[in-house]
């Protein structure tokens, strides 16, 4: 048997999955530049129209996870969820998480289907590492104030809306704002 025949091959898997594996994290480092890039417009556009264009390049980007599976999964428990399937799309965010527990999607995901199963203390707990792993996630902020508020937490409930529109100033949840006298909204 011929060494050679059976090395080189291997070396050259070995080799072209180190490539890939550089290009798929320099793909998910631009997403991070170019989420900061769309971030910044963000907070300073002029328009609810023009806000809503940039929100949307930006839910774009959040809902591209760190590889393909993880992506895939995320998209099929939003099919579940859209069609009224709670558990399935609960069952299917486990594993979105356990896969990928650094991407703040899955949890902010999570949390979404938590909430409209009425599980408020678990959509807090996953809403909160949305947060912390993507602390300009005026999206899991929105929905953590909404959590809040509906627990009768009115305090932290506007201190995290007024967090999430200090990100995106035309947020359409920015109708939970409540005035208070001497600060501006």
């Amino acid at each position: 048997m011929n060494l050679s025949n059976t090395i080189f091959p291997k070396f050259v898997l070995c080799w072209l999955l180190a490539i890939s594996l550089v290009f798929v994290n320099l793909q998910w480092a631009h997403s991070k530049d170019n989420l900061r890039d769309l971030y910044l417009e963000l907070k300073q556009a002029k328009t609810e129209n023009q806000a809503r264009g940039i929100e949307n390049r930006i839910w774009k980007q959040w809902i591209i996870g760190p590889n393909k599976e993880v992506t895939d999964l995320l998209a099929k428990a939003m099919e579940r969820r859209r069609a009224y399937d709670f558990a399935g799309a609960l069952s299917i965010l486990k594993n979105v998480v356990k896969k990928s527990p650094n991407w703040a999607e899955g949890w902010n995901q999570k949390s979404f289907v938590h909430y409209l199963r009425e599980e408020f203390d678990k959509s807090l707990e996953d809403a909160d590492k949305a947060i912390k792993l993507e602390p300009n996630h005026f999206g899991a902020l929105a929905g953590k104030a909404q959590i809040l508020m509906s627990q009768g937490r009115t305090k932290l409930g506007q201190k995290a809306i007024r967090q999430a529109v200090k990100l995106n100033p035309f947020l359409k949840e920015r109708a939970l704002l409540i005035e208070i006298p001497g600060q501006e909204l």
